[in-house]
């Protein structure tokens, strides 16, 4: 009843339950049925995290950007799960969603302050880093991670959204978390002015970056697949 009162989500509900991850033969066209495949456990880690960008979702154009931004990570990290073969994709979506759900809160907390954060920023992701360590002692990476642990979110999932630049050892969901969180904006920029061959080259770099061993071409077709889908999903939102 919940998910039919909720348009978008029940799309996302019902676009993941016939995607790969569960391999069905037959499209599924019933709510329920696609309840039942998803099963309970993973729907309503998708239930909180989508309640959790609701709650610090405003008007603020920062806000907004970020929101698309999740919406946008996530589908990167669950197609390169899928495309990689090693990450559970739920997985990878929940966490590649929630990777600015810091970021959110602080501007929802502190909208004017964390607002000039930004723009002194100037869209450089290491300098943002400073700045929130400077005011909050924590990056908001940090602040998203424990909120998810507040939240009964799994640690994994936390752990990959609180992450920073990806060590040796990190794991897969890890790198494909700070694949995506980068990602996301870039596609955004490359797709108002660039070339497929900086498409090509920017991806590859942010893979170099986040320690993903994938080629451009599927780098760039699963950035397009992903791309695709965030746009349809926030089609259905508004």
């Amino acid at each position: 009843q919940a998910l039919e009162a909720d348009p978008a989500l029940s799309a996302e509900v019902l676009r993941i339950a016939n995607s790969a991850a569960f391999g069905r033969a037959r499209m599924v066209a019933n709510l329920g049925q696609a309840v039942m495949i998803i099963g309970l456990h993973e729907l309503n880690q998708m239930a909180t995290a989508m309640a959790m960008l609701a709650a610090f979702q405003t008007d603020n154009e920062l806000a907004l950007k970020l929101h698309d931004s999740a919406v946008l990570s996530g589908n990167i990290a669950r197609r390169l799960a899928k495309e990689t073969g090693t990450a559970d994709p739920a997985a990878a979506f929940l966490a590649g969603l929630l990777c600015e759900i810091g970021a959110m809160a602080c501007l929802a907390v502190e909208p004017d302050e964390y607002l000039a954060l930004s723009k002194r920023a100037g869209g450089d992701e290491t300098r943002r880093l400073e700045l929130e360590m400077e005011r909050y002692g924590i990056t908001a990476r940090e602040v998203g991670g424990k909120l998810l642990t507040r939240n009964h979110l799994p640690a994994e999932i936390a752990a990959a959204v609180a992450a920073g630049a990806p060590s040796a050892g990190a794991s897969l969901l890890d790198r494909l978390t700070c694949f995506a969180r980068i990602a996301a904006p870039f596609l955004v920029e490359i797709g108002k002015r660039g070339s497929v061959e900086q498409l090509s080259e920017g991806l590859q770099e942010i893979a170099v970056l986040s320690n993903i061993l994938l080629p451009s071409d599927r780098l760039v077709a699963a950035g397009l697949d992903a791309g695709a889908h965030a746009h349809q999903t926030l089609q259905h939102a508004r």
